[in-house]
């Protein structure tokens, strides 16, 4: 019944004492019926291994040992090298410095999902389309920080325009 979930901070539940396999069906199954999510959590493995299934059945990442990146581009995804909604403020190949290096988990994104941003060889944000619905996930919010980058400082369209393009529509 809801038009767009958040899911606002890293390690949700890693215990799994709320988010059990019910809720995370739950969540998979309000994405397959055209409801957007729009994920921080970056805790996504663990040991190389998925931490939740719900992630996975949207995503199908791949997990390796995480790195750190200095900055973030944002190149064009879509036909006729145009930007993606979410990235469509910003000019083609623009870089954005970060003042500090942030921490990355090593994602690799499989073909039926689009890395938007990119710190070097590193997604920062992808995108999915599940059954009828949308979503996006954030592989880092270190730039938040703003002896990183802040929130007003770059980054924070893809925020709002994240949760716009995942949201089911009319809102």
């Amino acid at each position: 019944n809801y038009a767009v979930i958040i899911i606002g901070h890293s390690q949700l539940d890693t215990n799994f004492t709320y988010l059990n396999t019910l809720a995370q069906a739950s969540l998979l199954l309000a994405v397959a019926n055209g409801s957007g999510l729009v994920n921080f959590d970056n805790d996504l493995s663990s040991g190389g291994a998925p931490r939740y299934p719900f992630v996975q059945d949207i995503f199908g990442f791949s997990y390796g040992s995480g790195g750190s990146g200095t900055n973030v581009s944002l190149s064009p995804t879509e036909p006729s090298s145009q930007m993606h909604y979410i990235t469509a403020r910003h000019p083609t190949n623009d870089l954005i410095a970060f003042r500090s290096s942030i921490r990355l988990p090593s994602l690799t994104v499989p073909p039926r999902v689009t890395a938007l941003a990119w710190s070097g060889t590193q997604p920062v944000a992808a995108v999915s389309q599940y059954g009828q619905g949308r979503a996006v996930q954030w592989a880092s919010y270190d730039w938040m920080v703003s002896t990183v980058l802040g929130p007003v400082d770059g980054l924070d369209d893809l925020v709002w325009r994240g949760v716009v393009w995942a949201a089911r529509k009319p809102f």
